[in-house]
């Protein structure tokens, strides 16, 4: 049994002037009028057609809608009868256009993904009605105004129920909304088909989880260009990755879009958390991210801050490879200058070798048994002649710790000598 809200009082039509048509919905037409007591435009919205049901639903959104004090909710100002009993109600005028239009208009996903944030603020919106027992039933971008200051207003809440009395069920299960309050009766179907759950569209008792499908839909909408999602979620997530859709954004949609409303969004607030947490840049709840996954979306969202690390890196990589290019060319100057040092100096033995050949055969013979250097033919020849002119058969050398002055002294108990043993018969060794 369908009853009505408590009637409504009679108004005084001449305090307001109305100024046209504004728009024309399911159950009324809204009309842009003057208030002349309070001298501010308003819109107006009239009953269409009378009749005992249609008045019930009409005043039961105008009931409903007083209620949300959202800034994403249109606020009610006052709601009567006129003198011919016709039911109206008076809210803030929106000056603006519907997110249909603006899809519409905008004819790459890369344009429509601009108005992420619109689909953000229905969301926060309808989660404000959900945490009241409040479920739309009609949500579609037709039904969202965004207004000349940017504001998005979810609008005509002419199918919206409240579900206050919510039976049991068991822990850890969803929701489960009661039983339909007489106005829709038994099969029926009350919505617009394209934004509809499926359970809503067979006429089944419904929840905040429609609420959270028609919201999806609208999010598929603005990540695709094709109005209606495919059927299959394996297909659904194929077109949005070829579309570029962020992994995030993808995984929120398919979330929503479930056919099965146990596996959806419990309600609008977690829906709302997501796509803020997406838009901040931090990661959402409906994911689970691997190592390599979190690493990927942190830069992905973090592009700047990777770009300064990655370059960072680049420099320090380089200036390592520079430090370590330009020690191994100290190393390698060091060695050649090293080179060159014990190369003069073995040329310095081999011209000292060649007058003290005239001398003191015997010590160029010793002096030339060191040579390293490079003129081999300079050293040959010296070796040559060394036999020719007489070398000694004994030579004593003393080491570093022999006291000279001791032998010199007649003390034959010196430290020790060591004995060169050469002959005038010996050959060099070439």
């Amino acid at each position: 049994m369908v009853r009505s809200p408590a009637a409504p009082l009679l108004r005084d039509h001449e305090r307001y002037e109305i100024l046209g048509e504004h728009g024309r919905g399911g159950l009324g037409r809204v009309s842009r009028a003057h208030d002349r007591e309070l001298g501010r435009d308003i819109a107006i919205k009239e009953l269409i057609s009378r009749g005992h049901l249609s008045e019930v639903r009409f005043l039961r959104e105008a009931v409903i809608t007083a209620r949300l004090e959202h800034p994403g909710i249109v606020p009610i100002y006052e709601a009567g009868r006129w003198a011919d009993g016709t039911p109206f109600y008076a809210m803030r005028l929106v000056s603006g256009r519907p997110l249909r239009d603006l899809l519409a208009e905008r004819k790459t996903i890369s344009e429509r993904i601009g108005l992420l944030h619109h689909v953000i603020a229905v969301a926060d919106a309808i989660a404000y009605a959900h945490g009241r027992n409040i479920i739309h039933r009609d949500l579609k971008p037709s039904n969202v105004l965004v207004g000349d200051f940017g504001e998005t207003v979810v609008i005509d809440w002419g199918l919206a129920k409240d579900i206050t009395a919510i039976e049991g069920t068991s822990i850890g299960g969803p929701p489960r909304a009661s039983q339909d309050d007489g106005l829709t009766s038994a099969g029926s179907v009350l919505g617009t088909p394209a934004y509809m759950a499926p359970e809503q569209e067979r006429g089944e008792p419904v929840d905040q989880r429609a609420d959270v499908y028609a919201i999806g839909a609208m999010l598929w909408e603005l990540c695709s260009l094709e109005k209606l999602p495919p059927s299959f979620s394996d297909q659904r997530s194929r077109m949005l990755r070829r579309s570029g859709i962020d992994q995030d954004l993808i995984t929120m949609i398919e979330k929503a879009l479930d056919p099965d409303p146990a596996r959806r969004y419990l309600d609008a607030g977690a829906f709302a958390a997501d796509l803020k947490a997406f838009k901040a840049g931090t990661r959402i709840a409906a994911r689970r991210y691997s190592l390599w996954a979190s690493l990927v979306h942190w830069t992905r969202h973090h592009r700047t801050v990777a770009m300064v690390a990655v370059a960072m890196a680049a420099l320090a990589t380089n200036g390592v490879v520079a430090h370590v290019r330009n020690i191994a060319m100290e190393r390698d100057r060091a060695a050649a200058a090293l080179a060159r040092a014990q190369a003069g100096k073995a040329d310095l033995m081999l011209e000292h070798a060649e007058p003290l050949l005239r001398g003191d055969p015997t010590a160029a013979m010793h002096a030339l048994s060191r040579y390293r250097g490079s003129d081999h033919l300079l050293r040959r020849r010296l070796l040559a002649e060394i036999p020719g002119l007489g070398i000694a058969t004994k030579a004593l050398e003393p080491n570093g710790d022999s006291d000279v002055a001791g032998l010199r002294g007649g003390d034959t108990k010196c430290a020790a000598w060591t004995e060169l043993a050469l002959s005038r018969e010996s050959r060099p060794v070439w």
